[in-house]
């Protein structure tokens, strides 16, 4: 009996690999190239389709390092330049240093800590609403700087802890929601800003590459959390009138007991806090703190300088070189075993692709606006800007939120062929709405999670998922656009 399983598993494994070589095999041998696209940049659009279907079918690692081999064997770059660009991208050390600051959150308790501290205030004891609203704020602070798949594990565990206490039974109507809120909005979080998020910083860079404009963290910040912000209250308002989520039972819960299982705040925690704040004071102060404080314009000038990704470093090494009791507030062996490094592959190979996306020599930017240009021609600024934002929602909804954010690529140079659109809003807007991912659970790690664990039914994501996405993407298409365009 196991001989035949394996047999089986082997054989639907082969078949799973078939498309591969028949999509490599077609765009590499058999395919004419179209005008302008050059016979290695069919191939290159080849590659890019299999590695689309191979993150959904299989992993987001090895597909990767795929993506980086093929493209060896197209010829367009040696071996040396394709490995450098690939794996020699400061997005590397970027999202190791998030990562290993996000352990540091986790580990020692001060993320569960602040999560904590919301839904614990004294006058939410007895209101529902009000306390499942401090949850989720709580949420949305953490998931401002935090992984999302970080940000998700800390609140599903409390809230299992807040639903067995109120007396709630798993994979009710209710305790679905909640779950699926988490899911949500910690991915949605991962659009909401560039500090700790990695394609949020890949798609900044693409759009300033497209337009010119140097893109501060504090002004994405300020248009994308304030999309965030609605988007949240108006999901509580879908959970309570559109939704008629029961959440009377809150009210047993006791805010003095769940305090009291936090211990008090260790030194750990002190200094992981500040080492956080000191990261993000670094990455705002040009943009958000000068602006009011002009005699810190010196100081801005020189954060800025040190880009995104030395910040977060500085924060990373500092918690392994202090030491508190004897002890590193983390140990960078041990932590470096358990980041999650196919996530780096991936956001690689998806900034591997956009560069070569832009590759005039390769003819495929210049077919997307010859073939895209006469549809989008005749639109409305408002009816692009639509198009463009749900047509991201819809994709990132599909396969994941990395594959969703190359539609940039395609709409940067149809912007221009509509007078009236802000390329660098649109481009921030569309960034944004590659992370609100709320209908399939294989669409991003946290939605996988939830289901993977048992907590919510996959049919009642996609069940209930589609109308706080379209929520969410009306907010971005109006007031994210609308914020955009003032600063830009």
């Amino acid at each position: 009996m196991s001989e035949k399983t394996d047999g089986e598993t082997n054989s639907n494994y082969l078949l799973k690999l078939a498309p591969v070589l028949v999509v490599y095999i077609l765009f590499k041998f058999m395919l004419p190239a179209p005008d302008p696209i050059t016979p290695v940049g069919l191939e290159i659009l080849g590659i890019f389709l299999m590695a689309c279907y191979m993150w959904v079918a299989f992993s987001t690692g090895w597909p990767s390092v795929l993506v980086c081999i093929l493209v060896i064997f197209s010829g367009y770059y040696s071996a040396t330049d394709a490995l450098k660009n690939f794996f020699g991208d400061w997005m590397f050390s970027f999202l190791m240093g998030c990562m290993m600051v996000a352990v540091a959150l986790r580990e020692t308790g001060i993320a569960k800590r602040m999560a904590t501290w919301f839904i614990t205030r004294r006058f939410c004891q007895g209101r529902p609403w009000l306390i499942i609203v401090m949850f989720y704020v709580a949420m949305y602070i953490l998931g401002l700087g935090m992984t999302s798949s970080g940000t998700c594990t800390i609140f599903c565990i409390l809230m299992a802890e807040i639903l067995t206490t109120c007396g709630y039974v798993a994979k009710d109507k209710f305790s679905q929601l909640m779950y699926c809120g988490i899911a949500w909005f910690t991915i949605y979080g991962n659009g909401m800003s560039a500090i700790g998020h990695g394609n949020f910083i890949t798609g900044m860079g693409w759009i300033e590459e497209a337009t010119g404009v140097t893109i501060g963290i504090g002004q994405s910040l300020l248009i994308c959390a304030t999309c965030g912000l609605i988007n949240l209250i108006l999901f509580v308002l879908l959970l309570k009138y559109v939704f008629k989520a029961d959440a009377s039972k809150l009210t047993a819960l006791d805010i003095n007991e769940l305090k009291a299982g936090i211990p008090p705040m260790s030194k750990q925690e002190v200094v992981t806090a500040l080492c956080f704040v000191v990261c993000i004071f670094m990455w705002v102060c040009n943009d958000l703190i000068v602006p009011w404080l002009p005699f810190l314009s010196p100081v801005g000038a020189f954060c800025k300088k040190l880009g995104s990704g030395v910040p977060i470093l500085i924060c990373a090494i500092a918690l392994c070189i202090i030491h508190v009791d004897g002890k590193p507030i983390i140990d960078f062996n041990k932590t470096c075993k358990s980041l999650a490094w196919q996530s780096c592959m991936m956001i690689a190979a998806v900034r591997f692709m956009g560069t070569l996306f832009s590759a005039e020599d390769l003819g495929i930017s210049t077919w997307l606006n010859e073939f895209f240009g006469p549809l989008v021609g005749g639109l409305s600024p408002a009816m692009l800007i639509f198009v463009c934002i749900f047509t991201v929602v819809f994709v990132t909804n599909l396969v994941s939120n990395s594959v969703a954010m190359v539609l940039y690529k395609v709409a940067a140079p149809l912007m221009a062929l509509v007078p009236g659109v802000n390329p660098v809003a649109l481009g921030i807007c569309m960034i944004s709405a590659a992370h609100v991912a709320f209908t399939l659970p294989a669409c991003t790690t946290t939605t996988a999670y939830v289901v993977g664990l048992d907590y919510v039914k996959p049919g009642f994501m996609m069940k209930y998922g589609p109308l706080p996405a379209a929520v969410s993407c009306a907010v971005i298409c109006t007031v994210g656009y609308g914020i955009g365009c003032l600063i830009f």
